[in-house]
């Protein structure tokens, strides 16, 4: 039973040490030709050394919250996330709707 107490012990303490980091993020302003474009990167400050990098594309209507919140859990995951602007700072594509069919 002593056992069991202390493995539940090391368990709380690893899960402690483990809350401390926290993700950082920063806004990222590139340039594309003419456009402005601006992207989250996102790590988590305990992290050592490199780590791998994942790109997260927006869906069609732009860059977003949840493509941001992407970015933030691929770095509580162990990666650099950076969520990618496609269309420019504040920007969104034209919605061109399709005419009904009679």
């Amino acid at each position: 039973m002593k056992r069991i107490y202390i493995v539940v012990a090391a368990a709380v303490l690893l899960a402690a040490s483990g809350a401390s980091a926290e993700v950082q993020t920063r806004e990222i302003e590139y340039k594309e030709g003419e456009a402005v474009l601006q992207g989250l990167m996102a790590w988590d400050d305990a992290s050592k050394g490199r780590l791998p990098g994942v790109l997260v594309v927006h869906e069609w209507w732009g860059h977003n919250a949840h493509a941001r919140y992407q970015a933030k859990r691929l770095a509580e995951a162990g990666y650099v996330g950076f969520a990618l602007d496609m269309y420019g700072k504040a920007r969104s594509p034209h919605i061109r709707r399709m005419p009904r069919a009679s």
